[in-house]
């Protein structure tokens, strides 16, 4: 009797560490990795611009997903951004290589398609700085070297957040998603002028 009872509840503990399992693995999504791309709508802000125009760029890149749970992931991305603004008859093209850290929120729904919310901070490097002008182009180090301009500053901490649409197509899951982010450096050394700008993107999960 005793050694049924054993056998009985070593099958039970058995079963519920198999159930345990099952039920993590289906409350915890795989890792899993995308690509995004999409529209820039970026602008220079503060006070030492004014009456500042959009510059109309690109935003390409990689995502990966970490999931906490089926609901609650972190999405760190790595994209090349197009950012920058025209002012007084000069137009900044500024180019960058951006790392976000976002906190994403999936709204559950029983529908294929669901919202979800992202939020979190970015670092952003310089990779490109182009001032133009009366159909005349030069790169920023060389006007600021020429005293034409101001020296720029190759590094800038951001702030994101945005909502979007995830939903399945076959196998793959698709997001269309906007965003906006907020730069909190200078864009040029000892001068208060800041990038701001506006995303629309589409997300592709392999």
């Amino acid at each position: 009797m005793h050694k049924r009872f054993v056998m009985v509840s070593a099958a039970a503990l058995a079963l519920a560490a198999a159930s345990h399992t099952a039920t993590a693995q289906l409350a915890t999504p795989k890792p899993t990795i995308g690509v995004l791309g999409g529209l820039n709508f970026s602008t220079l802000s503060g006070n030492d611009i004014s009456n500042a125009s959009n510059r109309t760029g690109f935003q390409a890149g990689l995502f990966l997903t970490l999931h906490m749970n089926q609901a609650w992931s972190i999405e760190p991305e790595a994209l090349y951004t197009q950012q920058g603004a025209s002012a007084g008859g000069e137009t900044a093209k500024m180019n960058y290589l951006q790392v976000p850290v976002l906190l994403r929120w999936d709204v559950m729904a029983k529908s294929p398609m669901h919202p979800f919310f992202i939020a979190g901070p970015a670092a952003a490097f310089q990779v490109g700085c182009n001032l133009s002008a009366s159909g005349q182009s030069a790169s920023c180090d060389d006007l600021s070297q020429q005293g034409v301009s101001p020296e720029k500053k190759s590094f800038d901490v951001l702030g994101v957040a945005g909502a979007g649409l995830g939903f399945n197509v076959g196998a793959t899951q698709m997001s269309v998603g906007a965003r906006y982010s907020y730069g909190f450096s200078d864009a040029f050394k000892d001068s208060d002028i800041k990038n701001r700008y506006f995303s629309v993107l589409l997300g592709l999960t392999f």
